[in-house]
């Protein structure tokens, strides 16, 4: 009897660890690191309280159908490669042993132009001074094109910005982002370039070693785009962005006073 107590405390003792060690590893190996190194607002941000936010990180919640913890972040030298999930990336740009899932989303890049700067086309570029984002899609294209100047910035509301100032000559932008921020900004001297040669395809990536992954998120995707949530996700962060972050402008700020100082006539008239 001693004995048999004793062999079935070992038995308790050996499951409490085989457990305990497995939930571990099952727990590290369901965390996910989702890369999104060249992403901007809208398509990536953090917000003041380091919490993610944008288009990308709604994607990745409405793909992720079994509630894997994600971690998003922009620094990847900690992560093992079997953690890790390309969230914003060009097929041209994938590893070797990574696996591309399209998004039914294309990045049209327009030539953002300071006016009087003579741009007319893309070839037109090679000899003007551009600002661009460092790393961001139409970087390579450029510099293999060998443009005569590039000047790199961290964020497209910056590039605007100085392109408004009158620095350099154009920024290549994002279409629906540069729009948002110009009329945010109420930013001048400022046209644009119709440009469809700067439109690219992009999605993530996944290891071609994680076929459940790859299964998950495809047939995640394609549950998402049928039942128009895709629509939906991308609606809240290219289309409707736009009017919910409007400004209060000159403008606007011009026609309360009147209307206030009308009232206040009337008002007056009406006394006397």
């Amino acid at each position: 009897m001693y004995n048999l107590q004793n062999g079935l405390c070992i038995i308790q003792i050996c499951l409490f660890f085989i457990i305990f060690i497995g939930g571990n590893a099952f727990s590290n190996d369901h965390k996910l690191h989702v890369n999104i190194q060249d992403a901007e607002y809208p398509y990536f941000t953090f917000t003041k309280e380091h919490l993610p936010k944008g288009f990308i990180f709604e994607l990745f919640n409405n793909l992720n159908v079994d509630k894997t913890e994600l971690v998003f972040t922009r620094d990847t030298s900690q992560v093992g490669s079997d953690q890790l999930v390309y969230g914003y990336i060009t097929e041209n740009e994938v590893p070797d042993d990574y696996y591309f899932i399209e998004l039914p989303h294309r990045i049209v890049y327009y030539v953002f132009t300071r006016k009087g700067a003579n741009i007319i086309s893309l070839n037109d570029l090679l000899n003007k001074k551009i600002i661009v984002l460092k790393n961001d899609l139409p970087y390579s294209l450029l510099y293999e094109n060998k443009a005569s100047h590039i000047l790199k910035v961290k964020s497209y509301k910056e590039a605007l910005q100085m392109l408004s100032s009158g620095i350099n000559d154009c920024a290549i932008v994002p279409f629906q982002i540069g729009i948002d921020v110009v009329k945010r900004e109420e930013l001048k001297n400022i046209d644009y370039v119709i440009t469809p040669f700067l439109s690219f395809d992009f999605g993530i990536a996944v290891r071609k070693d994680q076929k459940d992954l790859i299964n998950k998120f495809e047939l995640s995707l394609r549950k998402s785009i049928k039942n128009n949530e895709y629509k939906l996700i991308e609606d809240q962060w290219f289309v409707n962005v736009i009017g919910a972050n409007h400004k209060f402008t000159k403008r606007d700020k011009f026609y309360v006073i009147f209307i206030i100082v009308l009232i206040i006539i009337v008002i007056l008239i009406i006394g006397f």
